[in-house]
């Protein structure tokens, strides 16, 4: 009798995957057709945002978005399981390998998430019920695994304690300063806001204002907290919630809306049913008003949105 250690490794592999995945009996089929058609329309929209948000149009960022649109295009028009739909989401992926490439090593992180999550879809056969269930196990561990190591290193760093690292960026960014400064006192963030122009560690940084420090402690433990209760079934869907409202929430106040609808999108593949469906048209609504911002910023009564 032979031993296959490729299967071993799989049957590994997929067993791991079961323990972010639903029921053998649940149907994932619409749910992961609903998560690639707005990842699609995500990374068209990164980079038509992309390309107004310099100084000057860029043209690359227009091209990419023309090519990311046709994708998509071809992937909703091709046939389920067929070879159009294959080829769409390879080239959308080769095509994100490819920005990530060239713009290294300036490139911004959330880019690194987008091109896991679209290599993943075209990984796997999402016409195919068994790797369309792996597929979504394997976004949710991606999910769970960057939003718990995003709140370990603030726990490690040891800078949100007494909200250092959030009167730094109140200190250098104004995007910062006005989400933040309803949460400490006036004569505080009076003080924070005179230290603009220092380094790192050449505060003092540290914080007295009570909700303040509600606040910037409250990040790291829900970081940590809410993907060990998305792993639990029971839980799941309530922390699905919790999910979705704390990174939109996290990243419309750093005006980082791009990755907070990227982590929207994640957080909606945790609820047992597709309602991820429902939430197509919207998206694809608030997306266009993304471009549309970037594009022609007067047009729309808005703050100039960082879209990271």
């Amino acid at each position: 009798m032979t031993h296959d250690p490729l299967g071993a490794n799989v049957g590994v592999l997929r067993r791991v995957f079961a323990w972010a995945g639903d029921p053998p009996d649940t149907s994932q089929g619409s749910k992961a057709q609903a998560f690639v058609v707005i990842l699609l329309t995500h990374l068209m929209a990164r980079s038509w945002v992309a390309s107004w948000k310099a100084d000057s149009f860029h043209l690359g960022y227009a091209l990419a978005a023309c090519l990311f649109a046709s994708f998509g295009l071809l992937y909703v028009l091709g046939k389920p399981g067929g070879p159009t739909r294959r080829a769409a989401l390879w080239l959308a992926a080769a095509l994100q390998c490819a920005i990530v490439a060239t713009t290294f090593p300036e490139v911004a992180n959330h880019r690194y998430l987008e091109m896991l999550c679209i290599l993943f879809v075209a990984l796997f056969e999402i016409d195919r019920a068994e790797d369309c269930r792996s597929l979504v196990a394997a976004l949710r561990w991606t999910f769970v695994i960057v939003l718990f190591h995003t709140g370990l290193q603030k726990l490690l760093y040891g800078t949100y304690f007494d909200g250092q690292f959030l009167a730094y960026e109140i200190a250098a960014e104004e995007r910062f300063a006005d989400f933040l400064k309803y949460f400490m006192s006036s004569e505080e963030y009076v003080r924070v806001r005179g230290l603009a122009g220092r380094d790192p560690g050449a505060g003092p940084f540290a914080v007295s204002s009570p909700a303040f420090l509600v606040i910037s402690n409250l990040v790291w433990i829900l970081e940590l907290t809410i993907p060990v209760a998305l792993m639990w079934r029971p839980t799941r869907a309530l922390a699905a919630v919790a999910a979705i409202v704390f990174t939109f929430s996290l990243q419309l106040g750093a005006r980082e809306l791009m990755f907070g609808l990227l982590c929207a999108n994640l957080g909606l593949l945790f609820f047992l049913r597709p309602v991820n469906r429902f939430f197509i048209v919207p998206l694809l609504v608030i997306y266009a008003l993304l471009i549309l911002v970037a594009a022609q910023p007067d047009w729309l009564p808005l703050p100039d949105p960082e879209f990271n």
